[in-house]
């Protein structure tokens, strides 16, 4: 998997709800802070409430969503709108803690990795 440069010197992800929710409930975490980083930029499909996400609406990845569920059906397809987002616009991956994006065909971003990366830069 090759990850796309990016042009602002940012990450652009999608970001797997269970990450929200991670963050939300614990809010001296980890992955909050990775949240809150103003070097990489989150794509979210659902309402959220942080500012430095961008909501993006159904019609961007609808047309991907069937090649997105035939790949997720027997892994998880409740992740298929996830993939379809990633197969839609411009990313470097999905942010997750969930293995089963890594049967995808997408980068899937680890914590560590997401750590490992702002310590670089």
């Amino acid at each position: 998997m090759v990850c796309l440069k990016s042009t602002t010197g940012k990450l652009r992800l999608i970001l797997d709800t269970n990450i929200v929710f991670s963050a939300l409930i614990n809010k001296k975490s980890t992955i909050r802070d990775i949240l809150l980083s103003d070097r990489i930029l989150f794509l979210f499909t659902l309402f959220y409430l942080l500012s430095k996400v961008n909501i993006v609406k159904r019609d961007v990845f609808s047309g991907n969503l069937e090649k997105a569920r035939k790949i997720m059906e027997k892994i998880d397809i409740y992740d298929s709108e996830f993939l379809a987002l990633a197969f839609s616009v411009e990313n470097e991956g999905i942010f997750s803690k969930d293995r089963d994006f890594d049967k995808s065909g997408i980068k899937r971003w680890s914590v560590e990795e997401l750590l490992e990366w702002l310590a670089r830069k």
